[in-house]
């Protein structure tokens, strides 16, 4: 059945389990599998969604997270200020210092300053500074 699901459809789905704090292990690795089968359909909203609820339920998932990095550089310059916050959130939670990566989120993060509000900003310092 996850087969059939869409990219928003994915990320919705482990949205919500990681809102209400449930882990549930195979899901999330049907889940992971799935997203990394269909990443080149995904928009900003469901990278950030994705990487938010598996940091959120502290679910390391290296591959799924070099794959979410390498689709989110590909569409950097359509992230918003909430997505570069809460992926960059995401990948500080887990530990993921994927340095171009980094650097390409705080680039694009410094063309749209203007457009965060405090949390994302928050989001943002913290993550820079977990990760030194």
């Amino acid at each position: 059945m996850i087969a059939s699901f869409n990219p928003q459809d994915l990320g919705n789905t482990v949205w919500a389990f990681a809102s209400l704090g449930k882990l549930d292990v195979p899901l999330m690795e049907a889940i992971a599998s799935e997203s990394m089968r269909k990443l080149t359909d995904f928009q900003p909203q469901n990278i950030t969604n994705l990487a938010w609820a598996f940091a959120r339920l502290e679910v390391r998932h290296e591959t799924l997270f070099n794959a979410i990095s390498a689709a989110a550089m590909a569409l950097m310059s359509e992230f918003n200020s909430q997505n570069l916050g809460n992926t960059a959130w995401a990948f500080a939670a887990l530990g993921y210092t994927n340095m171009p990566f980094l650097q390409a989120i705080a680039a694009e993060s410094i063309k749209k300053m203007q457009d965060f509000v405090p949390q994302e900003l928050s989001n943002m310092a913290w993550a820079f500074a977990k990760l030194g």
